[in-house]
């Protein structure tokens, strides 16, 4: 009688998981859709206040359960991973959307008062409680619908062998033009010392003085050539780290300096996570335990910051800058309330149209549209600004306009329900494009700077958006100049 091997007696075990991870994201595509049609009615019934209080306690209810499942579901499957595209948007949309919504509605939170004094009605808060929760049913959907997968498999993959030399002319020139843009900057505002005592001019108008054009080389060209250096340096699992590789170590730590100094944080947690997931997905696995202690940490660090760049340093603003830069809630209870005044639409096509034309300068096109982060705040918290004293002439800015809040400016509710399962299926997607490459790195190369900018949507689509269009152009080239054979590269390395 012909014995079982272990890896036999497996088999029914692992079709049994297997079967049972396909369950899962049915349930939650499910739940997700259950999710939706509850929303959907509480967003066409909102006008009734009799129904709002139990409106709201159940859309927070299922608010919190859609955002919370699926990273617990992973979490159980063993499936976890901390750099997953789509779990550090649900982290994100927690913390600035659903965390917020529920201490704002069960404890009358108020992070900055006159940012939504005007929401006594409450059928408007049933309306962006709904919005929020169908834009995040959405994204469940896509996330694990398996429309991902497929695309994913169509994409074609990395295969060719990567030439020495050409990595080292890509980090040489994106250190040059990196640290190039730096200087410009640096010199065309009187120094450093002269650019820190007026970083809150340069964070609100700089871009429109014609040097927004440096902004990128520092905060995407530098990263990124270090970010392929460190790929190609970091010896793989189970191999001795070295001297070259520890050198390039603290090259990208240096790199973040600059980006430091210019005061964007949305500038800054990109790049963090970009040589983290370097090293995750190249030297050793980051643990969920020791992501989650990494995150605390740069919470902290993002929160002094803040305090130190604002010159604040009160009980209250530690508070709003530690949770509640972002009061998600507000916003959209602001864009809802405007937005049934009859404030028209802004459209996709201008969205389209700045981010197609974001790598043009201002110095060549004065005549450049002014940033939708800008004109959002002009046209919605108008009242707000100058409410707290800022002159009636001065650029109005300061507030993220976040997915849900931007996309019902841009199209409605039903624009916040496409745009978000077209996000979840962009995560689906390059997740199991990475997977396909079976760990070459240039799959996790560009996996990392796709991810490292995913969870910008939450916060500002339009400023996401615009950096997947540079990044995506960068990326591109990169990819094409390090693998298209010539005859001059000889010297190559395997992935």
């Amino acid at each position: 009688m012909r014995q079982t091997t272990a890896s036999e007696a497996s088999l029914p075990t692992a079709k049994l998981r297997r079967v049972g991870w396909i369950d899962m994201q049915a349930l939650l595509v499910a739940m997700a859709a259950g999710a939706a049609l509850f929303a959907g009615l509480c967003w066409l019934t909102g006008e009734i206040e009799p129904l709002a209080s139990i409106q709201t306690d159940a859309l927070l209810a299922i608010l919190i359960t859609l955002n919370l499942a699926p990273p617990l579901a992973e979490l159980a499957y063993k499936r976890f991973d901390p750099f997953d595209a789509k779990h550090l948007f649900f982290a994100y949309f927690f913390l600035i959307l659903t965390f917020h919504s529920f201490c704002a509605v069960t404890f009358g939170l108020v992070v900055k008062p006159g940012l939504a004094a005007t929401m006594a009605d409450a059928s408007v808060l049933i309306r962006a409680l709904s919005a929020i929760t169908l834009g995040l049913a959405a994204f469940v959907a896509g996330c694990y619908l398996p429309l991902g997968s497929l695309i994913a498999r169509t994409l074609p993959r990395i295969a060719a062998r990567v030439s020495v030399n050409r990595i080292r002319i890509v980090a040489l020139g994106g250190l040059a033009l990196g640290g190039l843009a730096f200087y410009r900057l640096m010199a065309s505002s009187g120094g450093i010392a002269s650019f820190l005592a007026n970083l809150g001019t340069w964070r609100t108008v700089g871009v429109l003085n014609g040097v927004g054009y440096l902004t990128f080389p520092i905060t995407g060209v530098l990263p990124v050539a270090i970010l392929l250096l460190l790929l190609y340096t970091l010896p793989g699992r189970r191999q001795r780290l070295t001297w070259r590789a520890l050198r390039v170590i603290a090259l990208a730590l240096a790199s973040l300096v600059p980006i430091f100094i210019l005061g964007f944080r949305v500038s800054l947690v990109p790049v963090i996570l970009f040589f983290l997931a370097a090293w995750h997905y190249v030297r050793r696995f980051i643990r969920i335990n020791q992501m989650m202690g990494l995150g605390a940490t740069l919470v902290v660090f993002l929160t002094l910051f803040s305090l130190v760049r604002g010159g604040q340093w009160t009980v209250g603003d530690t508070k709003a800058a530690l949770l509640f830069r972002v009061p998600g809630l507000d916003i959209v209870e602001r864009v809802v309330w405007r937005t049934g005044l009859g404030e028209p639409h802004h459209g996709f096509r201008p969205m389209f149209v700045e981010s197609a034309t974001i790598m043009v300068p201002r110095a060549i096109w004065p005549a450049k549209p002014a940033p939708t982060g800008l004109e959002f705040c002009d046209v919605f918290f108008y009242d707000f600004f100058i409410g707290r004293g800022d002159p009636i002439d001065g650029i109005k800015s300061g507030v993220s306009p976040t997915f849900i809040g931007e996309m019902l400016w841009v199209g409605g509710i039903y624009a916040v329900m496409l745009g978000a399962l077209v996000l979840g299926v962009a995560a689906r997607t390059a997740v199991v494009w990475r997977q396909r490459g079976r760990g070459h790195r240039l799959h996790v190369f560009v996996y990392a700077i796709f991810m490292a900018n995913f969870a910008i949507f939450a916060e500002a689509p339009q400023l996401a958006l615009n950096d997947f269009a540079m990044f995506s152009v960068m990326t591109l080239g990169l990819v094409l100049f390090l693998t298209i054979r010539l005859r001059w590269s000889r010297t190559t390395i395997l992935s």
